[in-house]
């Protein structure tokens, strides 16, 4: 692991991770719809009301499955272009926070930390030329979010299941 410290309490670490970056020809707002057809929102209150009684995991993990069939939720969205545009900016933006709680929680369990990695940080975007495409950000691998040795190997399971992203564009990807 590389590291400097700057303070004997404080060390920076270097951490590498996995853009996927997938250009969108379709219309802007045909994409998002489709994309957030795919990747539902988060059901809060049902999550909620199984956390309120500590209902078993198993519970958390039944919904998830039926929340989201292909594997991913949406936990937070927001709408960036509103708030640029006052600022003279017009490529729209969407980003997201998207994953499963569920694979969350086999980090968590060895380093609540890693929860900084996690939900993933997903954007719908154009650029100011008009160019659409939508992005994602991902740790490699288990050294690159943690430093325990006993936390999963994930990036391996975000690779397949970014997938989804290509499934859902049926465009080309590229990692960059």
């Amino acid at each position: 692991m590389v590291g400097t410290t700057t303070h004997p309490a404080t060390l920076a670490l270097a951490r590498s991770v996995a853009r996927l970056e997938i250009a969108v020809e379709e219309d802007y707002e045909q994409f998002r719809a489709r994309y957030e057809q795919a990747v539902p929102p988060l059901d809060y209150r049902r999550t909620f009301d199984l956390v309120t009684v500590q209902a078993p995991w198993s519970a958390v993990q039944d919904l998830a499955d039926e929340n989201a069939p292909l594997g991913f939720m949406i936990f937070w969205k927001f709408d960036a272009q509103p708030l640029f545009g006052v600022a003279g900016d017009h490529a729209r933006c969407t980003e997201y926070l998207m994953g499963n709680h569920v694979i969350a929680e086999r980090m968590y369990r060895h380093d609540a930390g890693a929860l900084l990695y996690v939900p993933l940080r997903t954007t719908i975007h154009e650029s100011p030329s008009g160019r659409r495409c939508s992005r994602s950000i991902a740790p490699v691998t288990r050294s690159r979010y943690s430093v325990d040795p006993r936390s999963p190997k994930w990036g391996g399971s975000w690779t397949a299941r970014s997938g989804l992203s290509c499934v859902i564009s049926a465009h080309r990807c590229r990692m960059n």
